[in-house]
Parts: structure tokens; sequence; C-alpha cells
């Protein structure tokens, strides 16, 4: 993976999570089962003969020697990994004063092992402080790592586990078998795979193949730009062909907003002005999902849910966009 590549990519990860980039925005609740978690281990080990364990990273790769104890999210959506397998993290790198924010699914559940210190900024990697924490194993995200030798620095305190993919911001499926395959709990993340695509096609009733979506963040400044919006796939939509589920590509300009074609668009505008300029939009008020009331505006809370998904963010959201989802013909 190039530096390039994660600078296009982090585009809309950055905004959501708090990083000073201007074209960026990222990447009922359901709680977790408290009597599962012992903190920083595993509910259901792996099995005797697991470890040591060799696993491929985008970087590299890196072998955990025995059954971490102590277990590091460098990213909420590690944490929503761990917690959804039946391990609560011995820490978190994220600020804890922005939970009800950046992941209120999770928040009660790890507001106190939550240390903003161990990522500045929410990308820079405080490699000091992650030490400190004495990790057997750290899970975090590619956006956080500017090159290779970021990664080997970490991973030298203790084995860091990114998924093996050019994709800055990986789907969540990706994500949670890779988590799943650092402590030997695979076929519980098929499982749950398995059940958050249960629920998500059962919500998506008899939705048309053809339908497709858009998911877009907006400022006035610089127009439309897409977040990784493969969760709405869960409910058999297809992304329209302005769509940029891979986040690579420039944003769309204002002119071209009637290329927000999908016949379910979820947009984030960043700010109450952004919110006012689309009401005034008339081309955007002539779009199909804003004539037949298939629009969703999405604010902060949702953007981290769509475009950093775990399990709780998934079933989080699930619940809010159904009404929505539910008017599609």
């Amino acid at each position: 993976m190039t530096a390039r590549t994660i600078r296009k990519t982090s585009r809309l990860v950055a905004a959501i999570i708090g990083i000073s980039l201007t074209t960026t925005l990222v990447a009922c609740g359901s709680g977790t089962d408290d009597d599962d978690h012992a903190a920083g281990t595993s509910g259901t080990p792996a099995a005797s003969d697991y470890y040591p364990h060799t696993q491929t990273t985008a970087y590299g790769d890196t072998t955990i020697e025995a059954q971490p104890e102590r277990i590091v999210a460098l990213t909420t959506t590690a944490a929503d990994e761990l917690l959804a397998l039946g391990i609560t993290p011995a820490a978190v790198g994220t600020d804890p004063d922005q939970l009800d924010t950046t992941a209120p699914w999770i928040a009660d559940d790890i507001r106190d092992t939550s240390d903003a210190d161990l990522v500045a900024n929410a990308r820079d990697i405080n490699v000091e402080s992650v030490a400190n924490t004495e990790p057997d194993l750290l899970i975090g995200a590619p956006w956080q790592f500017g090159d290779a030798s970021v990664w080997e620095r970490v991973n030298a305190i203790a084995p860091t586990i990114i998924p093996e993919s050019s994709d800055t911001n990986v789907g969540w499926e990706a994500s949670l078998r890779t988590t799943a395959e650092a402590v030997g709990m695979e076929d519980k993340a098929e499982e749950i795979i398995s059940d958050v695509k249960g629920e998500y096609k059962n919500a998506g009733g008899d939705v048309a193949a053809e339908k497709t979506y858009n998911f877009t963040g907006y400022t006035e400044e610089l127009g439309f730009f897409s977040g990784n919006g493969s969760v709405f796939q869960l409910f058999g939509l297809s992304p329209s062909d302005s769509q940029d589920d891979s986040q690579t590509k420039s944003a769309l300009s204002v002119e071209n907003t009637d290329q927000l074609t999908g016949d379910l668009l979820a947009v984030y505008p960043q700010a109450e002005a952004d919110r006012k300029a689309l009401d005034s939009n008339q081309a955007f008020q002539q779009l199909p999902a804003v004539k037949n009331g298939t629009v969703y505006y999405a604010d902060a809370q949702d953007a981290y849910a769509i475009n950093t998904a775990g399990p709780h963010s998934l079933r989080w959201f699930l619940d809010r966009i159904t009404p929505t989802i539910e008017k599609l013909d």
C-alpha cells in the first residue's frame, strides 16, 4: 500500500474521526454481553494448539506466540469486534469524552478503558503510550499507519494486526475476520456475520435487486464525497454509478449533483449551513431519492456507524435506517 493510496482513501475517514483533512467523511442499540467479558481476555480462548499463530497483515507477517491476555484495540471498530467476540479490550485508542458521538453502541463498555493518548489526532499512533499499556496483542486499522515503518515500530511492542488489504477503510466482514483470526475465533465471526446479514435481509424485505444507493458527505466548499456505503448492500441494494465505496475518487462537484442517482441516498451534511445549502439546491431537491422520500440525512453518529462498521454499530444503525428502507418500492 502506498502513502498516496492512504492519503486518498482516508479522506472520508478523516472528517468523522477528527483528522484535520478537508475532504473527508468517515469512516435500537445492541448491548454487549457483559458476563462474557473479562478485561483484555477472551471468553472462549483459542484451541490449545492455535499458538504460535502467524498472521499476514497489510505490511507483513507477524506472529502471536501465545494466547494473548491483554488485547489493546487501537480503534473503536476493533473494540466493537472484540466485544462481539466476547473479549473486552484492555485499552482502546479513542477519546472517552467523544464516545457518545463516535461509538454510542459500545460507549458504556469501553469508556473506562478508552485513552486518547494512544492515538493522537485519532490517526498518529503514540508508540510510547501504546507500549505503556503492556499489550500482548494490538488490533488496528490500515489508515492509522502512514507506511510500513510505523507498523514495524508498533509491531515491535506487540503483534499488531491490521487487515491484509490495499483499501485503507476495509469492509466490516474482512475486518471482523481479521480480528477473529488473531484470537482463534473464526467460527464465532462467521456466526456473527451470518446473524447480522440475516437481520438486514429481513429488514430489507422485498427491496428490488435493481435498487441502488449513494452514501456521501457534503460541504458547500467541497461538494459531495463518497463514504464506504457497502453496508447498504446488506439490504440487497447496489452502488449507483457515482458511488465510490473504495473512497479513492475525487469529490463530486455541486454542478454534478444530478449524478447522485441512488434510489436510497444517505447524505451527511457536515454543518448546519451545509444542510441549509442542500435544502436550497434545486438540483438536489430533484434527485430521485429526495423526491421519493428515500433520502436519509445522516449525522456524525450515523457516519461513524456506516463508515467504520462493526457488529454492534451495524445493529444500532439498522434501527435508525429501517424506516427509510421501508419506503423503497
